[in-house]
């Protein structure tokens, strides 16, 4: 497919990404991509319009935690909660008190360094409505686990806690290392830590003896710190569809290679729209790499369509079709190209590669969007596809904005159990060349068909109500709600 990335080219590319490590929002290592991204587009002759937004940036730069008095034991730190809060260079100290699971209960806890510990439940795969593939039925993953429960830090700085620690239960050390979680939270002004759980053993039973702790979290804070999300457009060759665009969007900002490599592909495919210098296709695209993923609560106008949302909000001129707008009558959006999957294996104590790919979920947000999908993929090896309906307000990734919005979406977005972590190669080792370009040579034919498909039959978003899965969903809640187990 001429003009597109071929194997080496594109792996180079996520190996130079990888060196970059995490991307965290307005990070300098984030700003060094999304120049880079902006460099590569106007290498291409492109226009690159700039959107700079202001929020207020945590950085950890150091975090430790220790228990004991002169003799201190220092105990091992899966990660810093994000954006939780910061304490002096030196610490805060206290006595350990035992606060239950998450979201924890703090009534005693004031002038104390509270524990909690945070289950990572088997989540029944029925809330995702599948048109096609197959999911096991049920899935531990750390990302959902932290979304659906996440320790209370609000009511733990309301009650006077001076930290908290968070404690993962039901996945090992490695799964737990490096998570970034959650990323969906405002600023608590509440310092908190994450350990794994032979970790929390210990800190359980030093609670249980009155022990003291001593937890650090230091953090750089900027007030108005400035991020861009950047965004091109490759006019259409046809006069007639002028007024017709389609949007094709990722975000630039992530933990690692994996999440996110989408503005890697959007690069290749916005020069395969080129075509050496020439449209290639009828309509319009407008590529958009948005920021603010990993910032949603400060960035994203509509926190469920996450950060895209501002974006569009910004552009209506260019999608919505009303007082002579552009219309977009399509979106495509592209994230965590090549992920392995990896998952703690049943009486194993590690962490490791299945030898399979993560499940590659893909929203198709109407049936001919799904028909466009599988034509596009059919070809693609390896694979491993599973289509949903989105349905109940559950659309995972950047998609979501331009679905909410009405445009009909294909939305390629797996889920792998590092997704939201760090690691010191950046991701490689999660990383799948060979199926991250098979997966770009699909989504190049998945605009190609979009283009030569007649508007009309395009047709529109089709969002679900699904009653049986909305009480699925609230029931999911409630088994995550359960009473903790009594407190030391």
């Amino acid at each position: 497919m001429g003009s597109l990335p071929d194997r080496e080219e594109f792996t180079r590319w996520n190996d130079e990404l990888a060196r970059l490590g995490s991307r965290l929002t307005g990070t300098a290592a984030h700003q060094e991509f999304v120049d880079s991204v902006s460099g590569r587009l106007e290498a291409m002759g492109l226009h690159v319009h700039r959107d700079e937004l202001r929020f207020r940036r945590w950085e950890p730069r150091r975090w430790e935690l220790w228990m004991g008095g002169e003799a201190s034991q220092r105990l091992a730190v899966t990660s810093p909660f994000p954006y939780s809060g910061e304490t002096p260079a030196d610490g805060v100290t206290g006595e350990l008190v035992y606060c239950g699971k998450a979201p924890g209960t703090f009534t005693d806890a004031s002038g104390r360094i509270a524990v909690v510990d945070v289950p990572v439940p088997r989540i029944p795969t029925a809330f995702l409505r599948r048109r096609s593939g197959h999911l096991p039925l049920t899935i531990t993953n750390p990302v959902a686990a932290s979304f659906l429960r996440a320790p209370d830090l609000a009511a733990a700085r309301e009650a006077g806690v001076r930290a908290v620690v968070c404690v993962w239960r039901g996945v090992s050390a490695e799964n737990a290392s490096g998570q970034v979680l959650p990323f969906t939270t405002p600023y608590h002004d509440c310092p908190a830590l994450w350990v794994d759980g032979a970790t929390g053993d210990e800190l359980l039973d030093a609670a249980r003896n009155g022990r003291r702790a001593t937890v650090v979290l230091d953090a750089d804070v900027a007030e108005d710190a400035v991020t861009h999300s950047i965004w091109v457009e490759v006019a259409g060759a046809d006069p007639a569809t002028a007024d017709e665009i389609v949007v094709v969007n990722t975000h630039t900002d992530g933990p690692n290679l994996v999440e996110e490599n989408g503005g890697l592909a959007l690069l290749g495919l916005a020069r395969h729209a080129l075509r050496d210098g020439r449209r290639r296709w009828r309509r319009g695209h407008v590529f958009v790499f948005v920021s603010g993923h990993f910032r949603i609560p400060d960035l994203a106008v509509d926190p469920l369509g996450q950060a895209c949302s501002t974006w569009l909000e910004a552009h209506h001129d260019l999608w919505d079709g009303a007082g002579g707008h552009r219309r977009a009558v399509a979106g495509v959006t592209v994230e965590h190209l090549g992920a392995r999957e990896w998952n703690d294996r049943r009486g194993r104590s590690s962490y490791r590669p299945t030898g399979a790919p993560a499940h590659e979920l893909v929203y198709t947000g109407n049936p001919e969007m799904e028909r466009i999908y599988q034509a596009a993929s059919r070809l693609q090896r390896p694979r491993r596809p599973v289509t949903l309906r989105p349905a109940n307000g559950v659309y995972f990734g950047e998609g979501a904005g331009l679905f909410r919005a009405g445009i009909p979406t294909i939305s390629l977005v797996p889920g792998p159990t590092y997704l939201t972590a760090e690691a010191a190669d950046g991701g490689w080792h999660w990383f799948d060349p060979v199926l991250a370009h098979a997966q770009l040579r699909t989504l190049a034919r998945v605009l190609e068909e979009i283009d030569r498909t007649p508007t009309s039959v395009l047709g529109v978003a089709q969002p679900e109500a699904g009653a049986v899965v909305a009480r699925l969903v609230e029931r999911l809640h409630d088994i995550t709600q359960r009473p903790a187990r009594r407190a030391p």
